[in-house]
């Protein structure tokens, strides 16, 4: 029998890339997989293309809740790995981070903060990314305002808030 660890982490990566991975046609993996990102170099001149999210400038992007506070969404290239190998290059949101009011029921209204480095996925334009109780889609429309929805679902507190933000830097 394989050790979980050795077939969690080959799903974990098919599910970064969103790839279809883990249908009954597909191969059984035998090595394990890691994401990296790089730190600003490709350091590896053997790496393929860019095959997910690619339509999405890398950058740092800023801008305002509709409760008006800040929201900072950054963009970054990331490589799966499978041993020492980059198999797959990918755009994904590498930091996010803002605040905004939730409901808390009969305990009244609470600041809910989020500022995670966890990755995102980035599928066409379409961001997505989930930490916990937190969830955010972002949707960069060509030629359009760049816009997105955050929102905490808990036991005990709801709430969302819509933001847009623009490309600041790289």
């Amino acid at each position: 029998m394989r050790h979980p660890l050795a077939i969690a982490l080959p799903i974990a990566a098919c599910a970064l890339l969103a790839a279809g991975c883990g249908s009954s046609d597909s191969p059984t993996s035998t090595t394990t997989a890691t994401a990296t990102v790089p730190d600003g170099k490709l350091g590896n001149a053997s790496a393929p293309p860019c095959s997910r999210g690619c339509d999405v400038p890398v950058g740092t992007y800023e801008g305002k809740n509709d409760q008006n506070k800040a929201i900072l969404l950054h963009v970054s290239v990331g490589h799966l790995k499978s041993g020492p190998h980059i198999v797959s290059t990918v755009h994904v949101i590498d930091r996010f981070k803002t605040e905004y009011l939730v409901d808390c029921g009969s305990q009244g209204k609470a600041i809910n903060k989020v500022d995670t480095t966890r990755w995102g996925h980035i599928d066409g334009v379409h961001g997505f990314l989930t930490y916990g109780e937190n969830s955010m889609d972002v949707f960069w429309t060509p030629n359009e305002v760049t816009q997105g929805v955050a929102s905490n679902k808990s036991r005990g507190c709801t709430g969302s808030t819509h933001f847009t933000v623009k490309r600041t830097g790289a």
